[in-house]
């Protein structure tokens, strides 16, 4: 699979290839070794090219916060799809602010933290999607009450899904 992760204006492309139990990671066309273990939820013990790194990552409304050992940064990722849609103009980097909760990476939903017609701050935790043995958690992008809820635990989802709708 490929990625864009872009951090501070700066663009990285990065593929992803399983072979067997491996991962083999290639950023801007370099090999890099990396291995990743789950230390806690949202922390992680990470060996990239036989350095040992403290990882944490944390969902955030434009993309994701991560913190390398003291150093954090907002990165946002493209998939192939959104690539390809950006290379012909077709979609907008223009974030708009809606109720509507949509699966950010294919997952699985492990823990639903809210019911219809709880009342729910902006920022607040409303699930937990699990991806790549990470649990990424995801906060609400506004103010409200839950309108819908259109999944349980335990269910899987695509990208784009959606997941809840807060009015």
């Amino acid at each position: 699979m490929k990625f864009e992760a872009i951090i501070d204006d700066i663009s990285i492309e990065i593929s992803i290839i399983k072979k067997s139990s491996e991962i083999e990671v290639i950023c801007n066309d370099e090999l890099v070794n990396i291995n990743c273990e789950s230390i806690s939820p949202y922390s992680y013990s990470l060996i990239l090219n036989g350095k040992s790194h403290f990882l944490s990552i944390h969902s955030h409304p434009y993309g994701y916060e991560v913190t390398i050992d003291q150093y954090t940064n907002i990165v946002t990722i493209k998939d192939e799809q959104q690539l390809l849609l950006d290379k012909f103009g077709i979609s907008s980097s223009q974030k708009i602010q809606t109720g509507d909760v949509y699966a950010q990476i294919p997952g699985l939903i492990s823990q639903v933290f809210v019911s219809v017609g709880d009342v729910v701050k902006a920022e607040e935790k409303l699930f937990i999607l699990e991806a790549m043995k990470m649990e990424n958690e995801i906060e609400s992008p506004l103010a409200g009450t839950v309108k819908n809820i259109y999944i349980k635990p335990g269910i899987a989802v695509e990208k784009g899904t959606l997941i809840m709708e807060i009015e």
